[in-house]
């Protein structure tokens, strides 16, 4: 369940290890069910970016993003309509000084800043 789920999170930067093997597997466990469920809105046990500390396997992070994905494509459809289509990305007019070339560029490049924006500050 997401209980356990926010559990293992926490013992992870707590550095807790006593018992992380059974941990482990009752954690792939949860996330397995937790993705083969049928309710594509059902509260989250794992995060695509809370996901990244965990010792998964890179095709269980890939599925993981996906089925996020796809739970955003469901709260979009079901706010804006099925015939909903994103608008076009804005071309940037906007300059930015690379540091490690010495030049201006017109490329930025933005890092990860929040797995969500509401559950916790950033």
């Amino acid at each position: 369940d997401a209980g356990f789920c926010n559990y293992f999170y926490t013992a992870t930067f707590a550095c807790y290890w006593e018992g992380r093997g059974g941990m482990i597997k009752k954690l792939r466990e949860n996330i397995r069910r937790y993705l083969d469920g049928n309710d594509p809105l059902a509260h989250e046990c794992v995060q695509p970016f809370q996901s990244l500390a965990y010792p998964l396997e890179p095709e269980e992070l890939l599925e993981i993003s996906r089925f996020h994905a796809n739970k955003a494509k469901h709260r979009i459809t079901a706010l804006a309509g099925s015939d909903f289509s994103p608008l076009p990305l804005p071309q940037s007019h906007l300059t930015v000084f690379d540091a490690r070339k010495g030049a201006v560029t017109h490329k930025l490049r933005v890092g990860w800043v929040s797995a969500d924006y509401k559950d916790h500050p950033v």
